[in-house]
């Protein structure tokens, strides 16, 4: 089986098992907002252990308090912390607030309390009991700013009612018609306050809300740099933009900004938020199935946490689908898993049969391979022994030569010597003159000739071991060296050596040539070795050593 056909195989697998999402593939700055707010998500326990904190100083000088007006003023604080953060602990200091307003007859007081319950009703999904505790406030002698807070507080009542109702146009037709009239009040109530944060505030943004739908998102972002707005604030505007993203089709912008919306939302510790819940939806159009899960389920603490039934039924209508997908996902990776292991299987198969072929044939090549080193190593001893014999034979030839040229010499002057004495002994025997004879022993000259054989030798020995004389006295300790003149003759004990060199080691062949006798032979060589500063037996390793020419 070939591997590059099982990786075909599993990529084209691949493609029909994988499921058909696709990522929306977001640009730098949007991943950012994204993984800032990933990481606000795993810290958003660090904010609500702060806000904690300030609430427990709150009600540590609640508790402390012994004024009606204190006690009033530390509920409310407590109320607002509270309202976006958890409604039963807002709608139990908004009760305290309405206990202590009506005891002390508090004219204002009692519109605060009626407003923090009014609010509280709206932001769970009680809109009857919202519309009680509005109903039974009197503006007529409310101030401006009251009554700007009156009519945010109706437009928020059925803001709420007009998104709970959507999908029945009637009702949400007259909710909407509501809003626009409280919205016309807050406008007009706001040019008439003293207070120029808030007139100012109000008539930006109906100005905002006059504009464009494509020029409404650079406006809100004008309104965020002109003034100094709470994170809640600053929360809320990024939501609206989102939306206003999302309907000019925008859909990156419109993740940044709810992303930055939920980031503030969790800074500010606000869980009355419904930004987390219009990402995840995002998230899962897109295809990013991780973060929509992720969103929704924060969205869903949230609401949980705060008590909202409002939140907890929009959550509810997004929360299934997104489980439906995460299942559908889920499954499609499980399948996908399966199919990859089972190919990956059959890829380590092949990767488990392809390496034991590979080592049965790593096997063979070594064993060749060892093989052909084995027979290269006796091919490489065969060479130098032959490579040894030829020199060897070589240096023979040279030694024959040189010693056949010598012997043609030495040998036909001595023929020639004998010759004429033969003849002059024979003449002088034909004329009968005897005394003449007795000189013809003296006339043979054999010891001068037995000389000049010597010397003949030693001038060929010398001519092929120029080096031989040197050579042979490194075999000694300087004291022990003989003083060899290369023009004298040699010594009877380097002849001996020479001769074993030129491979004469018979000691009768030697005594002969040189007219020693046996003992004479062995004595001399005795003699040297005894000097010698090696071994005999490397004494003897060293001499035949020792280079030609």
């Amino acid at each position: 089986m070939n591997t590059r056909w099982m990786i075909a195989v599993f990529l084209l697998l691949s493609q029909f098992v994988v499921p058909c999402q696709k990522v929306h593939g977001y640009s730098l700055r949007t991943d950012s907002v994204l993984d800032l707010l990933d990481e606000e998500i795993s810290h958003r326990q660090i904010y609500f252990q702060q806000k904690e904190l300030r609430l427990h100083a709150l009600k540590e000088t609640l508790h402390a308090s012994s004024s009606s007006a204190i006690c009033f003023e530390q509920c409310r604080l407590l109320y607002e912390e509270y309202k976006c953060y958890q409604y039963d602990s807002a709608y139990v200091y908004a009760r305290h607030m309405l206990s202590l307003a009506r005891t002390t007859e508090n004219v204002s007081h009692l519109f605060r309390a009626h407003c923090s319950l009014a609010e509280c009703y709206t932001a769970v999904g009680f809109f009857h009991e919202a519309s009680q505790q509005i109903d039974s406030i009197r503006i007529d002698n409310l101030t401006v700013e009251e009554k700007v807070g009156y009519y945010s507080l109706c437009f928020y009542l059925y803001q709420n009612m007009a998104s709970f109702v959507k999908g029945t146009d009637d009702l949400h037709t007259h909710y909407t018609q509501l809003c626009s009239e409280y919205h016309r009040l807050i406008t007009q109530m706001s040019a008439q306050s003293k207070v120029d944060y808030l007139r100012a505030l109000w008539l930006d943004t109906q100005r905002i809300d006059m504009l464009p739908l494509e020029e409404k998102i650079t406006a809100r972002k004008k309104l965020l740099s002109d003034y100094e707005l709470s994170l809640h604030e600053q929360a809320v505007q990024h939501f609206i933009m989102g939306e206003l993203a999302d309907k000019l089709g925008r859909r990156e912008q419109a993740v940044e900004y709810m992303a930055m919306a939920a980031i503030l939302d969790i800074r500010s510790c606000t869980t009355e938020t419904s930004a987390a819940r219009y990402l995840a939806t995002y998230m899962h159009e897109d295809g990013d199935m991780k973060r929509a899960i992720r969103y929704i389920h924060l969205a869903q603490v949230d609401a949980n946490f705060y008590n909202t039934r409002l939140r907890q039924v929009d959550n509810n209508a997004v929360l299934p689908m997104i489980e439906d997908s995460r299942y559908h996902w889920i499954s499609s990776q499980r399948t996908f898993s399966i199919v990859a292991a089972v190919l990956i299987a059959l890829l380590l198969l092949v990767v488990v049969w392809m390496a034991h072929n590979l080592k049965k044939r790593n096997l063979k090549l070594m064993e060749a391979r060892l093989e052909i080193e084995s027979k290269a190593l006796l091919l490489r001893e065969s060479n130098e022994a032959l490579s040894q014999a030829n020199s060897n034979l070589k240096e023979a030839n040279d030694i024959k030569d040189q010693y056949i040229i010598q012997s043609l010499y030495g040998d036909s002057g001595f023929v020639n010597r004998v010759e004429e004495q033969c003849r002059w002994f024979e003449r002088h025997l034909k004329a009968k003159q005897y005394a003449e004879l007795t000189r013809f022993t003296a006339s043979l000259q054999i010891k001068q000739e037995r000389e000049r054989m010597s010397m003949a030798f030693d001038q060929a020995f010398l001519k092929l071991f120029p080096h031989f004389l040197e050579a042979y006295n490194e075999l000694f300790e300087p004291e022990n060296r003989l003083h060899l003149n290369p023009e004298a003759p040699l010594p009877t004990e380097v002849r001996i050596f020479a001769l074993m060199r030129l491979g004469i080691e018979e000691t009768a062949v030697v005594g002969k040539y040189l007219n020693l006798s046996p003992n004479s032979i062995y004595v001399y060589k005795a003699k040297a070795k005894a000097r010698a500063k090696v071994s005999k037996e490397e004494f003897d390793q060293r001499i035949k050593a020792i280079q030609k020419a």
